[in-house]
């Protein structure tokens, strides 16, 4: 009889620490998720910056912030237009050379097969020095950005610089670029990169 006591009080004076651990563990992924969860249009871009494409692309790191500073050939702003909110942004350095139309092709291509997606992205060419753009059947806008040193704001990113080849880059609509593609990247995973983004943005 006193041993039957003896353990029933010392079952009672142990402590419930596995569950008070499991408890503590899923409080704290609540607790997590709620903080992570977006609540603006702009945090929930910044999530799909880092985290909504499927990788085929170069993620830029940091990612770069353009607001206002891309304008048309006529000088009016290009880069906040609401209307088109995803860009494509076509760079080189001077002349767009045969490298150049190779990669402003395949976005071309790209672009025509998003289908009902395709109205909410525009793509523009920006040369960086003097020169020509792509053929004028590849129907890319000229673009400018005086007071731009874009050489320099890709020193400080992951980003090779625009003597190594052109670039292309995806805009998302607060004007940030985060995704890089130069020729060695396919197509296919572009359109399932920049699809995937937009989606998501939905």
């Amino acid at each position: 009889m006193n041993a039957e006591l003896d353990q029933s009080t010392n079952a009672k004076g142990q402590k419930p620490w596995p569950v008070i651990i499991m408890l503590v563990m899923l409080f704290s992924v609540i607790i997590a998720g709620m903080l992570l969860v977006p609540r603006t249009e702009e945090q929930k871009l910044w999530w799909l910056s880092i985290l909504g494409t499927n990788n085929y692309g170069e993620l830029i790191n940091p990612p770069i912030e353009l607001a206002g500073q891309i304008l048309d050939s006529e000088g009016n702003p290009w880069s906040d237009d609401m209307e088109t909110p995803w860009k494509l942004v076509l760079m080189s350095q001077g002349a767009c050379a045969a490298d150049c139309q190779q990669i402003a092709e395949f976005a071309t291509r790209v672009h025509a097969r998003m289908n009902k997606l395709a109205p909410e992205l525009k793509r523009g060419y920006l040369s960086i020095g003097s020169g020509s753009g792509p053929d004028a059947s590849l129907d890319y806008e000229t673009l400018q950005a005086p007071n731009l040193d874009f050489p320099a704001l890709l020193e400080e990113t992951n980003v090779p610089p625009l003597s190594d080849g052109p670039l292309l880059f995806v805009m998302n609509p607060l004007e940030v670029i985060f995704l890089y593609y130069t020729t060695e990247h396919e197509g296919v995973g572009m359109l399932e990169d920049i699809e995937h983004v937009i989606e998501l943005s939905h």
